[in-house]
């Protein structure tokens, strides 16, 4: 789900032209807020990985990172 919001707000920012690079703008501020959303502990495919090993019982493994 994160990689497709991701890609319609991509889309929608290309489409916005030329004043969606302003800090002012909506678009912008999607645009920055979606990104770093995406870079959340919780929405990161590592975070999935390290689950699955510790609920799989492998040793080592912090489902934390």
């Amino acid at each position: 789900a994160t990689d497709v919001a991701c890609q319609v707000t991509t889309t929608a920012f290309r489409y916005g032209g030329g004043n969606a690079i302003y800090n002012d703008r909506i678009l912008q501020r999607c645009m920055r807020d979606i990104n770093a959303a995406a870079q959340h502990f919780m929405v990161n495919t590592s975070a999935y990985d390290n689950l699955g090993q510790f609920r799989l019982g492998m040793a080592n493994v912090n489902p934390m990172g």
